[in-house]
């Protein structure tokens, strides 16, 4: 007959079996995320380091639903991007910052996007089978009733300064380069003249019509061959 002590010394044992498991799966999801670090343009503090760290610091105290403090995960550049000007535009020190983010990085949207997203699948989702219909629906209903929260990932100066770029886009062209990791600021002038150019130097010869109605009716000949031939199926 088991006792109370036995009780005890099951659920000790199970917490410590519960808390290897937690640890390996952390550690394992902690590697994983560190290689994704590794590849990308940006860096995010990884949340495991600070966890891992608060396990580490209180390794008796741990029950297997324990959630220690995360670290700030807000992005920095972590590669310096390489900021060529050929243009005459003076940029200011918050507009360099920015740039430096990389032309990838996607500032967390100011107003709340769900509503657009959802007008947006509203018309996509009517040809779809009435269960799917209304299981989508119901998501989109509890996303627009409880829309997750979002923090800023630029501080204000950044906001500020990039709301300064936005405002030069009708002088400036701000590109990739064709290799390296740079940012290349042209004004309209410089992009068009580097685009004439490469357009008259290069292997182009300007088209005598636009053929675009008619790669519809090729496309069409060419699936009703495939359809024919049984290589695709209705």
């Amino acid at each position: 007959m088991t006792n109370e002590a036995d009780y005890e010394s099951m659920i000790r044992l199970n917490n410590i079996k519960a808390n290897a498991v937690m640890l390996a799966s952390i550690n394992t999801h902690a590697k994983k995320f560190q290689q994704l670090l590794d590849d990308s343009p940006l860096h995010f503090d990884s949340p495991y380091l600070a966890y891992l760290s608060y396990i580490e610091a209180t390794p008796r105290q741990l029950s297997p639903n324990i959630a220690g403090p995360l670290r700030d995960t807000n992005p920095h550049s972590k590669k310096k991007t390489t900021i060529v000007n050929l243009s005459d535009e003076h940029l200011s020190k918050d507009e360099l910052e920015v740039l430096n983010l990389g032309l990838k990085f996607t500032p967390t949207p100011t107003n709340d996007p769900s509503t657009d997203i959802a007008s947006r699948i509203q018309p996509s989702i009517r040809n779809l089978p009435n269960g799917m219909q209304s299981s989508i629906a119901y998501d989109i209903s509890n996303l627009l009733l409880n829309p997750p929260p979002q923090s800023d990932n630029l501080q204000h100066h950044q906001r500020r300064a990039l709301k300064n770029l936005k405002s030069k886009k009708q002088r400036l062209r701000i590109l990739p380069a064709d290799k390296g990791n740079a940012t290349v600021l042209l004004s309209h002038e410089q992009y068009h003249t580097k685009m004439t150019e490469h357009i008259s130097s290069g292997p182009y010869t300007p088209l005598q019509r636009d053929p675009t109605p008619s790669l519809p009716g090729k496309l069409d000949r060419i699936l009703k061959k495939f359809l024919k031939e049984d290589k695709i199926s209705v």
